[in-house]
């Protein structure tokens, strides 16, 4: 047998607080963790009723229930289905959990009670039942996106408002059905729901953007991100899927591209029925007034007619090559989607004339920029590759694209005759049309040309949103027959 001091030891050893009561009620044995949870010593304990450790409301209940257990003693928890909460020795109240064993003895009945001070457990159980409805409340109170989750087969668990006031369904009547309910027939049949569903298993997280159908059998555009869910020990819980409508979002972005390209047509009329009256107008009444003095000096000077006439002739082959002109930058600009590539393409066919040389200097990502810029920078670059084509008498002409994460820059560079500044005056029609270009996309524009050192043409414009920096270039030589 154990002697009392030995049996304190070992109960010494046990992490939760014990005390041994006998059949009154009064403690017999308190280990010290005791002393530590309650703020008593093992001598102020030793001999005093349990219900010390108790708050004073809960005292007569548990004496009912002592003498209750005392019939038919077994081990069991105490208070099954109740708050429990012991009291220190300052007054203070801490919920604990009791376990209760009965112990035989010469002595009589004794009962051991394991306490369990749950206060750090009652706090996170009450945190994560507040996180809980918090997320319960926002998902619910979320109108504007349809926020569900669906097991590992893909059939619905949930439900929120937004998503019945974006699909139709109620909560009671989409809960439990698969989630290909919303997708149309040909998307089931190439097995999109599973393909979405294996994609974000294998990656944790897809967005995915496609038509879907609603309860009526409407279509909506829906913007889709779907997320792998997994618990504590890696195994698949389901998916959570954000639903979004995207579908005036398109209409508006639709309408926006119809609207610009009206207005960059009607730029265009503007621009060309400018040319038109500044330029060619002007040079054929020109023209006309030549032959007209031509006619008056037949009678008295038929060498000064004969001169007229043949400088009317040139005019009027200028005003030809300036049609032609015309007609060929009427043609849609050569603008596929990737700002590089267009102009890769420009420089090319600009080469296939067998003049200079062209090299092309391009950004290895596509830089970030407005369509409607991006037209602009290709009209800037052929109007200034034309200039280079018929006035330039270049070997040679530079055609760089550089891009960072704040600006796009545009530089066409030749190494030709070169231009006084008297000979590229502001009225000048196709430096006039390339200053109007840029400033309508928000760039700046700069032309720097002296004669016998060549013309350079930079457009700068800021990035439409930050990007990774483009750090390397790479450079590709356009050459005649390549």
């Amino acid at each position: 047998m154990l002697n009392a001091s030995t049996y304190e030891a070992l109960l010494d050893f046990a992490p939760d607080a014990i005390v041994v009561v006998d059949a009154v009620g009064r403690i017999v044995v308190a280990s010290a963790r005791v002393e530590a949870l309650f703020g008593y010593t093992r001598a102020e304990l030793t001999g005093q009723n349990v219900d010390v450790l108790l708050p004073e409301e809960m005292r007569e209940q548990h004496a009912q229930q002592r003498a209750g257990y005392a019939v038919a003693p077994h081990t069991r928890p105490m208070g099954i289905g109740l708050e429990l909460f012991a009291r220190r020795k300052d007054g203070s109240r801490f919920p604990v959990e009791i376990s209760l064993a009965p112990l035989t003895t010469g002595a009589g009945l004794l009962v051991t009670a394991v306490i369990r001070d749950i206060t750090e457990r009652k706090r996170a159980e009450a945190a994560l039942r507040e996180s809980e409805e918090r997320f319960r409340l926002m998902v619910e109170g979320v109108q504007d996106y349809a926020v569900y989750m669906v097991d590992p087969e893909g059939r619905v668990m949930s439900w929120n408002a937004g998503a019945q006031r974006m699909k139709g369904y109620s909560a009671e009547e989409i809960v439990g059905q698969h989630m290909s309910v919303f997708y149309l027939a040909e998307s089931i049949a190439a097995q999109e729901p599973e393909e979405e569903l294996r994609q974000a298993r294998k990656h944790g997280r897809l967005e995915s953007e496609g038509w879907r159908v609603r309860k009526d059998g409407s279509r909506h555009l829906a913007n889709v991100v779907t997320s792998a869910l997994y618990d504590a020990d890696g195994s698949l819980r389901g998916y959570a899927k954000v639903v979004r409508d995207v579908t005036e979002r398109r209409r508006v972005e639709e309408e926006r591209n119809r609207l610009r390209a009206e207005m960059e047509l009607r730029r265009d009329r503007d621009r060309i029925a400018m040319d038109l009256h500044d330029g060619i107008i002007q040079s054929l009444y020109a023209v006309g007034l030549g032959l007209e003095l031509a006619v008056d000096d037949l009678a008295e000077g038929p060498v000064e007619a004969r001169e007229r006439v043949d400088a009317s002739i040139r005019q009027l082959g200028d005003v030809v090559e300036d049609i032609r002109r015309y007609i060929y930058e009427l043609r849609p600009a050569h603008f596929s989607g990737d700002l590089r590539s267009s102009l890769d393409a420009l420089a090319r066919e600009f080469d296939e004339r067998a003049g200079p040389n062209i090299t092309v200097t391009l950004p290895q990502e596509a830089p970030s920029i407005d369509d409607e810029q991006a037209l602009a920078m290709l009209h800037i670059a052929r109007e200034a590759l034309n200039n280079v084509h018929k006035h330039a008498r270049a070997r040679s002409v530079q055609v760089r694209l550089l891009a960072d994460d704040s600006v796009i820059r545009l530089e066409i560079a030749d190494d030709g005759v070169g231009l006084d500044r008297q000979e590229f005056p502001e009225q000048h029609r196709g430096l006039r049309n390339m200053k109007l270009r840029a400033k309508l996309a928000g760039a700046d524009f700069h032309i720097d040309s002296a004669a016998g050192r060549g013309t350079s043409v930079v457009l700068t414009l800021p990035a439409t949103r930050p990007e990774e920096p483009l750090s390397g270039q790479t450079a590709g030589t356009a050459s005649p027959g390549s």
